[in-house]
């Protein structure tokens, strides 16, 4: 190729190496023609050729169309830093159809987030083993607006499937739907990988077992931000099935999964800690126990600022606890759920500052109508998991006793920095629209703890109508160097000690910053803020 032959003769003159990034074509419509080259003239004609032709940083681009057979199925990066994506971006024009025989990438050879994938539908792959769609171990590539669906696997992870330390996939606005497998229909990750997945969704899935939407073991670190995991079905956990492991799900809609037994959105199995901030979880259905969360096996959920509405169960329609499971809810609204909200067969679950339909004991618990702006409805078939489901409109309206009567204190961080402020430390900015929270209403008297503005319960802030502004204290920061790190350790000390002098050696440095348990107070002998420094740097 050209670029090819350019760079040779640039590094030959010049005596040093050089390596220019091109673009290599590929046109399945070039099949039965003269041998293609990667040129815009002489495209290959499968996708496996342009990976074996590409170079670190060139970009191999797909004309639209559908792509099967040999060289565009089982597609491999062989560890290269390059892009592949389609033509024009859509990936309902560009399509590798697998045809039920193999999959559709398969990465094992340490790829980064430089090896990215674009713009395609991914369908029809099928394997015994697992990952159906996509095949991810010791690699961490990226995909991005693509299309992952009608595949099946034998054993795991119809979808996509990730599994060891080293694998660390990011996935953002994909569409991962109608998946099969026995276990883990959508996603199946495993054994401490590392899979980011945002702006998602993971809708259809089913498997004859666990985990519809998303199956999460032995300590795989899962994330899910803004994403939808909703129509899916499983005997257990059909939205999410955590076993030994703690995914971290943040602005998410789980919604219309369906367990023929337990857990309709979310089963926690096996010392599992899954964490659930801003997610509405509404209209799920579990044959059993626990239609929006069921807890098991000495597992430690925590929902922080969540709306548990509409699920339906034999018992415990928003929370099933046993096993000497302990979950902590704080700032939610459980509401209108079938049987009752709780049921707890062992355990203890910590409920606090929560609008609970008939009452819980706790501190700050209320039992008032939260008055949504649409309650949610399964549509005219009165079925949850159908194409009529409404999940309703659940800001909040003037007159509830919800707004402004959430807790304040030790908030979840913004571990993902939602509002792109450069800080990750600080309480959870956003609501479910993303709009800012702790926006105070005058018309409203202050009924929860910590200083004003208070945060509403449930997923939104009523009367927030933008995003946060920017700005403001970054807890945790005591030397104001941007970083909340090892390096603040001392001027904390400083801080709690001899606060004038850490005011005169760090000037300009905002004291609020030292105010890590958000509950207004800060300065000299503030001890509450000590062990929650200690939580945010063992984070790092």
């Amino acid at each position: 190729m050209t670029r090819t032959w350019m760079a040779g003769l640039l590094a030959a003159g010049l005596g040093v190496s050089l390596s220019l990034a091109g673009t290599i074509c590929v046109d399945a419509s070039a099949a039965g023609g003269p041998p293609g080259n990667g040129s815009p003239e002489l495209p290959f004609a499968t996708i496996q050729e342009g990976i074996n032709a590409a170079l670190p940083g060139d970009e191999v681009v797909v004309a639209d169309g559908t792509y099967a057979g040999p060289g565009n199925k089982n597609l491999d990066f062989f560890g290269k830093a390059i892009t592949v994506r389609s033509a024009s971006g859509d990936p309902a024009l560009c399509i590798i159809d697998c045809e039920h025989d193999g999959r559709g990438f398969f990465f094992h050879s340490a790829e980064t987030d430089a090896s990215v994938v674009s713009g395609f539908t991914i369908r029809n792959g099928h394997v015994s083993s697992g990952g159906g769609g996509v095949y991810c171990v010791a690699s961490g590539p990226t995909l991005a607006d693509c299309t992952i669906t009608g595949n099946s696997a034998s054993a795991y992870g119809g979808g996509v499937y990730s599994s060891g330390h080293l694998s660390r996939p990011a996935l953002t606005r994909c569409r991962i739907t109608a998946n099969s497998a026995p276990i883990g229909g959508g996603v199946y990750c495993d054994s401490d990988t590392r899979i980011v997945l945002t702006d998602c969704t993971i809708q259809g899935n089913a498997v004859t077992s666990t985990g519809g939407g998303v199956y999460c073991r032995l300590a795989s670190r899962v994330r899910l931000t803004r994403c939808a995991i909703v129509g899916n079905s499983a005997s257990s956990g059909a939205g999410v099935y955590c076993y030994s492991a703690s995914p971290r799900l943040t602005n998410c809609l789980l919604g219309g999964n369906t367990a023929s037994q337990s857990g309709g959105a979310v089963v926690c199995s096996n010392a599992s800690g899954p964490t659930l901030v801003n997610c509405a979880i509404v209209g799920n259905v579990a044959g059993s126990d626990g239609a929006g969360v069921q807890c098991r096996s000495s597992s430690n959920p925590t929902l922080v600022s969540c709306t548990i509405t509409e699920n339906n169960a034999h018992a415990g329609g928003a929370v099933a606890c046993g096993g000497y499971s302990s979950p902590t809810l704080t700032n939610c609204i459980l509401w209108s759920n079938v049987a009752m909200d709780f049921n707890v067969t062992s355990g203890s679950p910590l409920v606090t500052y929560c609008d609970v339909f008939g009452g819980w004991y706790g501190d700050g618990n209320i039992d008032a109508d939260p008055l949504f702006v649409r309650p949610p409805s399964a549509g005219d078939d009165g079925q949850w998991g159908t194409a009529d489901d409404d999940y309703g409109d659940l800001h909040l309206t003037a007159g509830t006793a919800c707004i402004d009567a959430g807790d304040n204190v030790n908030p979840p961080r913004d571990g993902l920095d939602l509002d792109n402020d450069g800080c990750d430390t600080e309480p959870m900015p956003v609501d479910l629209d993303g709009y800012a929270r702790y926006v105070d209403d005058p018309e409203t008297p202050d009924t929860g703890r910590g200083a004003a503005p208070l945060v509403d319960m449930g997923v939104y802030e009523f009367g927030a109508t933008a995003p946060p502004a920017p700005g403001g204290p970054c807890p945790g920061d005591l030397n104001c160097d941007g970083l909340v790190d090892a390096g603040d350790i001392n001027p904390f000390v400083l801080y709690l000690s001899n606060h004038a002098a850490w005011l005169t050696t760090f000037a300009g440095c905002d004291p609020r910053n030292g105010d890590t348990n958000n509950d207004g107070t800060y300065g000299q002998e503030c001890l509450d803020d000590i062990n929650p420094f200690v939580a945010i740097l063992s984070t790092r």
